[in-house]
């Protein structure tokens, strides 16, 4: 079983609000262990940004950016969804030993995807991770 770190925008851009991609980053999250139940799906900062808020300091943001750069160190892979990177993402992805990027597949899970893509994306996720 492999342990991969996901990794989504939290800060707004145009018209989000935090709270709103936290939403979309649990049902990303949910989407995952569903549709490859044979891996295991960590996403530590949306604890972090709940339990501490999301009107943190600077020094705190980056506290927490130090702690999910350390977990993405030791998962497998960073799996990179929400439709863009931000620039926490872009660190993680930094410290991660590989990068899956899915953020083209758009800013919600794509619970419609099936067939040829979805046996792709599988077996690219079983296989070492070649899509980057």
């Amino acid at each position: 079983m492999n342990l991969f770190y996901m990794s989504h925008p939290v800060s707004p851009k145009d018209d989000e609000t935090i709270e709103g991609n936290l939403a979309r980053a649990k049902r990303w999250r949910k989407w995952l262990v569903e549709t490859f139940p044979q891996h295991a799906f960590i996403a530590p900062w949306i604890e972090e940004i709940e339990i501490i808020g999301s009107d943190g300091t600077p020094v705190e943001r980056e506290r927490g950016l130090l702690r999910d750069c350390a977990w993405a160190a030791r998962s497998d892979a960073v799996i990179l969804v929400g439709g863009r990177v931000g620039s926490g993402g872009l660190r993680e992805g930094q410290a991660a030993p590989r990068i899956a990027d899915l953020t083209a597949l758009g800013v919600e899970p794509p619970y419609a995807l099936e067939g040829d893509m979805l046996a792709l994306l599988r077996r690219d996720l079983e296989g070492g991770l070649r899509v980057a």
